[in-house]
């Protein structure tokens, strides 16, 4: 969406789409707010326990930019999807959004995360782990 300064270890971040949520958590970083719907939440109970002490800031597909703003971000992480507040978010904290177009990106998903924060060698160790509990499955 354009030219972005993104922190160099950010703190407080924001997620407004599932695949960046779950990839901050697998990276270990807290965020401080997420956008989900309870549906969405409801499928995973493996998450209820990580999200306890995070600020749910509206659903998936309507966040709340006011409640983002009370939690003064240092960076927010979407989908192009979100394009349409990219405006607003960019002047609460540093915005990227990833091109989106189907759950078979994940991977893409995954590594885009792990470059805006920093964090490819987590990516690759998880992206290692991944291949070899398919080894084993098959």
């Amino acid at each position: 969406m354009g030219k972005t300064c993104v922190p160099l270890n950010p703190q407080r971040v924001v997620t407004i789409d599932p695949f960046s949520l779950e990839n901050v958590l697998a990276f270990g970083i807290q965020p401080v707010g997420v956008a989900a719907s309870s549906d969405w939440l409801e499928d995973r109970d493996y998450l209820r326990d990580s999200l306890l002490n995070i600020e749910t800031v509206g659903d998936f597909t309507q966040p709340s930019l006011e409640k983002i703003l009370t939690l003064k971000p240092d960076l927010i992480l979407g989908l192009t999807e979100d394009k349409k507040i990219y405006s607003q978010l960019m002047q609460i904290a540093p915005t990227i959004l990833f091109d989106f177009a189907s759950s078979g990106q994940w991977k893409d998903i995954l590594m885009h995360n792990a470059e805006t924060l920093g964090m490819t060698d987590v990516a690759n160790q998880l992206m290692m782990a991944y291949s070899e509990a398919l080894l084993k499955v098959e």
